[in-house]
């Protein structure tokens, strides 16, 4: 299906299906084991609508999972394990444009800090909104702290 390394936008469903069930799978192994999820080193793709189909389908399946994130590069450095040929999977092209498109999508809004325990969070790419729902820990006496 990714031929190109980028999934083609007609397989957006089945994509998101995907990462549901990889990621809610990691989710379940974490839980087990007591441990934080993070998705790491995804994405790596170029600055086109693709690119934002993936993203947006990572970070909005990463939501749903409570699972923190990082994409895969901020600047090219010769990476040989890259798909993208002479293209840049970071966030800047070879000439030092910005790949605005990836960027908007990477730019989403989440807790780094909860008073309490997080149970639901999601930000909605298209219009901006974002919700949260935690139970609130009085004892502890920090902040919660929204990135936006």
């Amino acid at each position: 299906m990714c031929a190109t390394g980028e999934p083609p936008l007609e397989h957006a469903q089945v994509c998101l299906d995907w990462h549901d069930k990889r990621i809610g799978t990691r989710a379940d192994d974490a839980e087990r084991y007591g441990v934080p999820l993070i998705i790491s080193e995804f994405g790596a793709c170029l600055d086109g609508d693709a690119c934002v189909q993936e993203i947006t389908a990572v970070g909005d399946t990463c939501d749903d999972y409570l699972a923190g994130w990082a994409y895969w590069e901020l600047k090219t450095y010769a990476d040989l394990t890259t798909s993208a040929g002479t293209g840049s999977e970071g966030v800047y092209n070879p000439d030092g444009a910005l790949q605005t498109k990836k960027v908007k999508a990477l730019a989403r809004t989440y807790l780094t800090a909860t008073q309490g325990v997080p149970l639901k969070m999601k930000f909605n790419t298209t219009t901006g909104i974002f919700n949260t729902v935690f139970t609130v820990n009085t004892d502890i006496e920090a902040p919660t702290v929204v990135y936006r």
